[in-house]
């Protein structure tokens, strides 16, 4: 495994100098989890969690229990800081999309360490804050009535987010179809219809948006 910091991946702590995140990393727990594991559910969460390597799906069970994937968390990407401020995780689960890495710090030690960094605390609040923005827009998403316009709006929002014209889908389409409120066949033929009619350019999983 590669020596890096794995605190040293993740914004929250990447602008702290390198020995404080050396204090911060003898608080992490490392983990390996397979894929399909199970590693935070609304009745063990754990712990902040940092996705080392590999792939993390963050999902909810719906009544008939299918799952809704609320988003893909990629090598840096974390969850768990919401719930540092007393939320209780009532519906929240997280497995291994892919074999995978994963450093955890517990809740306890982290609220000593934000007593300890007072900077630290406003940047997770700021970064919070982010996070809700997104779940707002995906709310926006899903009260689209057209499915084209949905996908549409979702590729516009990654196109921003990364200042190209072109863009790589950050998801496996049967997981961005969870993600959009369709299914798999609905989103497929969908792409192809806006291929047709020169809206997007596709291969695989990069896209680019012709201007309309």
């Amino acid at each position: 495994m590669s020596s890096k910091l794995c605190v040293g991946i993740v914004p929250l702590f990447n602008e702290l100098a390198h020995d404080e995140q050396e204090l911060i990393e003898r608080l992490v727990q490392h983990r390996s989890v397979a894929c399909g594991e199970v590693v935070v559910s609304p009745d063990r969460s754990g712990g902040m969690i940092i996705v080392r390597s590999g792939r993390l799906r963050v999902y909810q069970l719906s009544e008939d229990g299918s799952e809704h994937v609320v988003r893909i968390l990629d090598s840096g990407d974390y969850e768990g800081e919401l719930w540092l401020y007393g939320g209780r995780n009532e519906n929240l689960f997280i497995s291994g999309e892919s074999d995978s890495e994963i450093c955890v710090i517990a809740y306890d030690e982290f609220n000593r360490l934000l007593e300890s960094y007072s900077g630290l605390a406003i940047r997770l609040l700021k970064l919070s804050i982010e996070k809700m923005s997104e779940l707002g827009f995906k709310n926006s998403l899903l009260a689209m009535d057209s499915i084209e316009d949905r996908i549409v709006a979702y590729l516009e929002k990654l196109q921003e987010r990364h200042h190209s014209g072109k863009i790589v889908l950050p998801m496996k389409l049967k997981d961005l179809a969870l993600y959009l409120g369709i299914t798999p066949e609905t989103l497929s033929r969908k792409l192809h219809l806006l291929e047709e009619e020169g809206i997007i350019r596709r291969r695989g999983r990069t896209i680019e948006l012709n201007e309309r």
